[in-house]
């Protein structure tokens, strides 16, 4: 059997704690996890590792995780990236904004790990919108 590098998740939230959270439940289910809290950070982050899907904070802050949404499909090389908004907004409106302006899914806080895990999946076995 052929070595499968683990897929890589890049999480931004400026709630160092919640990254912990996130990061850990995913590294326990064998993803390899980058987090940032700020959303400069956040983006150097896509740069250096080219992730296979994007968890991003819908506040992040003083900015709107959808702002930072825009700045990740804007940029060519994760303009497909799959993104989870992750946030303590379930307002109908709040959800329907983030969808459209590009998010893949949306997590509500708080979550059950499996939760979390089992939309990351989903995320990763989603057809490609490009021919790769």
């Amino acid at each position: 059997m052929a070595y499968q590098r683990p897929k890589t998740i890049v999480v931004i939230d400026d709630d160092s704690m919640m990254n912990a959270i996130v990061g850990g439940y995913l590294k326990a289910g064998g993803y390899d996890v980058h987090m940032y809290v700020t959303p400069d950070e956040g983006m150097q982050g896509i740069i250096t590792h080219k992730p296979d899907v994007i968890i991003l904070d819908r506040h992040l802050g003083q900015l709107d995780g959808t702002e930072v949404l825009g700045k990740i499909r804007a940029y060519k090389n994760s303009a497909d990236t799959p993104v989870l908004m992750l946030t303590g907004e379930v307002r109908k409106d709040e959800v329907m904004k983030a969808i459209t302006l590009g998010a893949s899914d949306y997590l509500a806080k708080p979550f059950m790990p499996q939760e979390l895990l089992s939309k990351v999946q989903k995320l990763l076995d989603a057809p490609k919108k490009k021919d790769e």
